[in-house]
């Protein structure tokens, strides 16, 4: 295996960075993350009046990543501070679906 490029190594660390804050982000929104060993990517779902986000441990980090924005942008999220950076994130993925902001 080839060591990383400093491109590599700086996607790297952008990528882990935007994870930490999907997660916060998340955490702000009141919905549990839960990883584990799940045969699939995971996803978000309701277990007694709560949100909780299923992640599967084995995924890479850019996986996770579109997986956070996947589901966060189903929330409601105008009761939170997100980083101006976020937020353009989840609206170029917004535009590339084709979809309009939920409001659960």
């Amino acid at each position: 295996m080839q060591p990383m490029s400093n491109a590599q190594t700086q996607a790297q660390m952008h990528e882990e960075s935007v994870l930490g804050h999907l997660e916060e982000l998340a955490r702000k929104l009141d919905v549990s993350i839960r990883e584990g060993k799940y045969d699939g990517k995971g996803g978000m779902a309701r277990w007694r009046d709560n949100w909780v986000l299923l992640v599967d441990r084995a995924m890479p980090t850019d996986a996770r990543v579109s997986l956070y924005l996947d589901e966060l942008q189903k929330l409601n999220m105008e009761h939170v501070f997100v980083l101006p950076a976020i937020r353009e994130l989840f609206e170029k993925r917004r535009q590339r679906r084709g979809r309009a902001p939920a409001s659960r």
